[in-house]
C-alpha cells in the first residue's frame, strides 16, 4: 500500500516533514510516527481515502 492513498495520513499538521516526503500516520500509537508518502509498505491499518483526496494528493506530490 502507498501511504498517500490512506485516509489516516495527515499531511497538514507538519508541513516541514511533508516538504521532504514524510506524512504523519494517525493510526500509529506514537504521535511522532512519520511515514514515506509514496513508499509501498505493508500496513494492516490502511484505510483508503476518498478518490478526490487521493487525486489531490497525487497531483500535489507530482509537483514536488
Amino acid at each position: 500500500m502507498k501511504c498517500i492513498t490512506c485516509s489516516k495520513l495527515n499531511l497538514q499538521a507538519h508541513p516541514k516533514h511533508v516538504a521532504v516526503g514524510m506524512g504523519q500516520c494517525t493510526a500509529e500509537p506514537l504521535p511522532g510516527m512519520f511515514v514515506g508518502i509514496g513508499r509501498d509498505r505493508p500496513c494492516e491499518m490502511h484505510a483508503a481515502a476518498s478518490a478526490d483526496v487521493i487525486q489531490k494528493r497525487v497531483e500535489w506530490w507530482a509537483k514536488q
